[in-house]
């Protein structure tokens, strides 16, 4: 047992004794220094003989006494700062009158001069001997630890506070302030230096930073976000810190959480307490996820694993996605015990898909592989509607033969009425596995619709943040142009919980909120990144929104419904849409005639056939929310 350990698991009662005993011996201490200074200060010096002892020793115990009745000792040292000052003040003025009082009446023959200079040197030593001992507890816990090196981004009053908070953390020991205030670089705060920026990549290779902290509680969301996205193209994790006033002293009080970047730019409710109470749905199953490389595939298998699956089977054609997948998941996976397979190929195939599902029998299956990216599917037609409903009809069809509980399709809000191939497919797609539902007696087939995600691969986002690095323009197809936002971990922890309230051939759709106008969007990132639009009312601005015109495929606006009916579930942020769907023969032919299309690679007839059973696709002119209508470009 090392002393820190020793002095950790001590009682409260033994540390107030050890800090009152400390108070005692510094009235005696004080006292030697004041008749040793007498000398110094030109004062007479005194003969106090053995008749001042029983004095010497009152002055030890009021010491005590007085700073009981005060609290000093249960001011703790890591809080002692002005308040603990102002008390040790009172302590040691009380203790200086009571000695001048009692050495009067017995007639000692001390100068006036003397008590004031017990006094101080008194209040000194009081002082003096808490922040020495909180030093060295420092030390010591610092010396029983490992500590990960930090940096705090802000050397204002925030950073400081975070900086003695971290002191004492037993993961963390600060080694540096960043900060963009050029005055303050080069100096120090809270005995670290200030660094610029511009220093980070090698502040991180000289102390192996991995973490940084932001401290700035003036910064807006917006302007967070983009330092936090700087900060993680150096490698760095970044953890943000609430107001000054809101911290009650210990780190652990912080509330320091991951700063999530996308979110920001989108006012999205909590999601309330009924996601954990299904969480025992998925302990001990068996779970296989398509496209688990992907933006939702991934955060899929992350929350599944959490959940307390036995084992996970994750499939994806993209090694390299899927070997990122497996590195960054691992930590976790060893943690809660988790066996995990991983299969590379495509939904497309078969034969693997047949021995991956009866190998490793699954009891719920999330289908999530997709060609998602509208211009490259509307350049691609084949490839993208194969993938997208072939390869949804192969898992589907095998999971419902080989007795798999439960099939969820990761569906689109492009599938409503959609002006382009990718959501077509994806609502041909949803027509395959309502008609697998109205046929099956053990699985139980449901879909979830639901629009962008943020942060994803090909999110705006990230585009205009890379356009505004450049210095510019930042691009949009339509000024009137709105999208629905939701954050990857929420739409994957709803579409989890809608797949429990499957009763079979559900269209399951998520509550988006209000759709986002994306002009808006772009005009807050550039002013978040501390620039200024240009524009006819700004021309010396820094940054340019151009508007390109719609592409090919894409919508002025998305919708969630094709009809009318919507049915609540336990949820209030999933809905179940009351659609129609294809009859049996419909689908076997629609199925029969893509694949005879899909061989040759007609992409005419695939497109005649989107045409036909897609309800929507093909209408050149859609009307937005305000009632102005927008042609479209020729399909």
């Amino acid at each position: 047992m090392n002393i820190v350990t020793w002095l950790i698991g001590l009682r409260r009662r033994n540390k107030f004794a050890i800090l009152l005993g400390m108070d005692g011996l510094a009235a005696l201490i004080a006292l030697a220094l004041s008749m040793g200074m007498i000398g110094a200060l030109g004062l007479p010096g005194v003969d106090i003989g053995f008749k001042a002892l029983p004095i010497i020793a009152g002055t030890s115990f009021l010491t005590v006494f007085f700073g009981y009745r005060l609290g000093l000792h249960e001011i703790k040292l890591k809080y002692f700062a002005l308040y603990g000052m102002g008390r040790s003040g009172m302590v040691a003025a009380g203790v200086a009158l009571c000695f001048f009082v009692a050495a009067r009446g017995f007639g000692l023959p001390f100068p006036d001069g003397f008590f004031v200079l017990y006094g101080l040197a008194l209040y000194v030593l009081l002082v003096a001997q808490r922040f020495v001992a909180l030093e060295l507890l420092y030390t010591l816990y610092k010396m029983a630890r490992t500590h990960r090196p930090v940096a705090i981004y802000g050397a204002g009053a925030t950073g400081a506070r975070l900086a003695a908070d971290l002191k004492r953390h037993d993961k963390f020991v600060p080694v540096a302030f960043i900060d963009e205030d050029q005055g303050r670089v080069g100096s120090i705060a809270a005995r670290l230096p200030i660094i610029s920026p511009a220093q980070i990549e090698a502040l991180v290779a000289d102390h192996g930073v991995t973490t940084v902290f932001l401290a700035i509680p003036s910064l807006s969301a917006t302007k967070a976000t983009l330092i936090s996205r700087r900060l993680r193209g150096y490698g760095l994790n970044v953890r943000s810190v609430p107001l000054l006033k809101e911290m009650q002293g210990d780190f652990t009080d912080l509330s320091v959480s991951n700063l999530n970047d996308p979110e920001v730019f989108v006012d999205r409710g909590r999601l309330g307490g009924a996601y954990r109470a299904s969480l025992s749905d998925f302990d001990g199953k068996r779970a296989l996820v398509t496209g688990a490389g992907g933006s939702i595939g991934s955060e899929l298998c992350r929350q599944l694993i959490a959940g307390g699956v036995s084992h996970l089977t994750m499939f994806d054609q993209n090694e390299y996605a899927l070997y990122q997948l497996d590195q960054e998941l691992s930590d976790l996976i060893k943690v809660r015990g988790c066996k995990v397979t991983r299969v590379l190929g495509s939904v497309c195939d078969a034969a693997l898909v047949r021995r991956v599902i009866a190998e490793r029998s699954p009891q719920i299956i999330y289908h999530a592989a997709a060609y998602k990216h509208v211009p490259l599917v509307e350049e691609n037609i084949v490839s993208g509607v194969s993938n997208n409903v072939l390869g949804t009809r192969i898992v589907a069809q095998i999971a419902l033969e080989l007795g798999v509980e439960q099939f969820v399709l990761v569906s689109s809000d492009k599938a409503v009425r959609p002006a382009n191939v990718m959501g077509a497919s994806k609502r041909m797609a949803e027509l395959v596995v309502q008609d697998l539902a109205t046929r099956s007696k053990t699985c139980r087939f449901s879909m979830v619709r639901f629009g962008n995600v943020l942060g994803s691969s090909g999110s705006v986002i990230p585009l205009f943040e890379r356009q505004i690095q450049r210095g510019g323009p930042v691009t949009l197809t339509h000024p009137d142009m709105t999208r629905y936002f939701m954050s990857v971990p929420e739409a994957v922890t709803l579409v989890m919980l809608a797949g429990t309230y499957a009763k079979g051939g559900d269209v399951f759709v998520l509550d988006m909120g209000e759709p986002v106008r994306i002009r808006d969007l772009a005009d807050q990132m550039i002013r978040a990144a501390g620039y200024s639009v240009r524009d006819a009312a700004n021309p010396e601005g820094d940054i340019e929104i151009r508007i390109t015109g719609i592409r090919p495929g894409e919508k002025l606006y998305e919708e969630l419904l094709i009809g009318e009916g919507r049915v609540t579930t336990p949820h209030p942020k999933i809905m179940r849409a009351q659609e129609d769907y294809l009859s049996e023969i419909e689908v076997a032919n629609m199925l029969r005639e893509l694949q005879a299309a899909a061989a040759t690679q007609d992409e005419a007839t695939v497109r005649q056939l989107l045409l036909q059973r897609v309800v929507g696709y093909g209408v050149q002119a859609e009307r937005n929310p305000q009632g102005a209508v927008l042609t479209g470009p020729a399909e």
